[in-house]
């Protein structure tokens, strides 16, 4: 029978990077050079974000001489780093993020962009730290996100006490509205056996977003795990023919279930 399988989630943000706005310098620009250093790095900013892989050499362009004129502003770098991202150069990535920081040491997306390549990079003790420090910073705007990657982290180091606890304050942070979350906090509680938890769990997530293929099936699922196969039949009824996905793993666990198989 198929798994229900982690959605391993990272998210970057780059509203901080559209947001905060620092200027000190060395030369004071004018204000006219400002502007128009500031219209170079949305454009350059406008192809990064859209992955515009033929345009980045132009997006580069803008970007050098946005720099000329804001120099100490950490959005620049940043950007810098996400272009040399796109061209899969991580070591000058990872540096240019490191230069946003040292620009301004509340720079958010930067923290988060490096928390990222740590965690791809394997290097687990320095993505938690990274993500931690995101975390026990008070002006940072989305702790939610910092504790769902910092939880993912977690899980690859198979503390899933841990990761679950991660999950739910990411909720809290969300106001309960995020769906990824909710199911990612079931999928660890399913993995840890805690059936009953995650049938609640399922259920608070129905009542707020409604019910769906996922939650009929996910109810059914923890339903089988309980030993109560006419609970679990009932709720595999309402899942729709027509989801290829939902519809096979129905049949999968219909069959489990008719089969007699020990769910535990």
């Amino acid at each position: 029978m198929k798994k229900i399988t982690y959605l391993l989630m990272i998210v970057f943000l780059y509203s901080c990077a559209s947001t905060q706005q620092r200027y000190p310098s060395k030369i004071v620009p004018s204000e006219k050079n400002k502007k128009l250093a500031y219209l170079e790095y949305e454009m350059a900013r406008n192809i990064i974000l859209h992955k515009d892989y033929v345009r980045l050499p132009e997006a580069f362009k803008h970007l050098k001489n946005a720099r000329v004129m804001l120099e100490n502003d950490p959005k620049i770098y940043y950007m810098i780093a996400l272009a040399y991202r796109m061209r899969n150069d991580k070591e000058k990535y990872v540096a240019y993020l490191n230069e946003a920081i040292k620009k301004d040491k509340n720079f958010f997306d930067a923290y988060n962009a490096l928390g990222i390549y740590y965690y791809e990079k394997k290097e687990y003790k320095k993505a938690l730290e990274t993500f931690s420090k995101l975390i026990i910073n008070p002006l940072y705007p989305h702790g939610d996100v910092a504790f769902f990657n910092r939880s993912r982290v977690y899980i690859k180091l198979k503390k899933l006490d841990k990761a679950e606890n991660d999950v739910k304050s990411a909720l809290m942070f969300s106001g309960n509205r995020n769906k990824t979350y909710w199911q990612n906090l079931i999928a660890l509680e399913i993995e840890q056996k805690k059936y009953k938890q995650a049938l609640s769990n399922v259920e608070k997530m129905a009542l707020i977003d409604g019910d769906s293929d996922y939650t009929h099936y996910t109810k059914a699922l923890c339903y089988a795990k309980l030993s109560m196969p006419e609970k679990a039949k009932k709720e595999l009824k309402h899942i729709r023919d027509d989801n290829p996905e939902y519809y096979v793993l129905k049949k999968e666990l219909l069959q489990s279930i008719n089969a007699g198989k020990s769910h535990n």
